[in-house]
């Protein structure tokens, strides 16, 4: 069984976490399409035909019953404006069709839920630490890298892993041992 997290948004991402090897097998960062130029500042939307190809390679491996998906339940924040909440509540349906275009088991987490679970608050950073602490070897996955990634994309996979991880937990995968929380 493979577990998926997911954090939504444009520089979110999919973790996709074999508990038993205790490994992210593969990360996805949501892939990005430049759309619109406006007030000089490029507007961007997420590329649901290149996501969905990169999803259906992990389908094809390893099938539909075999990958459960945590998907990070997001809402509208106070002060964020109606246009980013369009785009945001846009990206999270999008996943959701996603999953369900593929068949695989769809849970929802919030935020504080998995947060609490593993001692961390709002810092993105501590997010980073603590899968590094707990994926020691996956470490290079939310590490920037001049160039390749950045450092939101970064926090965007390091929290898919932690919801991957805390999705295996809830599943009960980790019974004998092999993920330290």
């Amino acid at each position: 069984m493979i577990i998926c997290g997911v954090d939504p948004g444009k520089v979110g991402a999919f973790a996709f976490y074999d508990p038993y090897k205790n490994k992210i097998i593969k990360v996805i960062d949501m892939p990005t399409l430049n759309t619109s130029k406006v007030k000089g500042k490029i507007k961007t939307t997420i590329s649901w035909p290149t996501l969905a190809e990169q999803l259906r390679s992990i389908d094809d491996h390893y099938g539909n019953d075999d990958i459960r998906v945590y998907l990070e339940l997001v809402h509208a924040m106070p002060k964020q404006g109606v246009s980013s909440s369009f785009v945001f509540g846009r990206g999270f349906g999008g996943v959701e069709a996603l999953v369900a275009a593929f068949q695989w088991s769809l849970y929802y987490v919030t935020s504080p839920v998995w947060k609490r679970h593993f001692g961390l608050g709002p810092d993105k950073e501590a997010a980073r630490a603590k899968a590094s602490q707990i994926l020691p070897s996956d470490t290079p996955l939310w590490t920037p890298r001049r160039g390749e990634v950045n450092k939101a994309q970064c926090e965007g996979r390091a929290e898919a892993a932690l919801i991957a991880v805390y999705g295996s937990k809830q599943l009960g995968q980790n019974q004998r041992g092999r993920v330290r929380l």
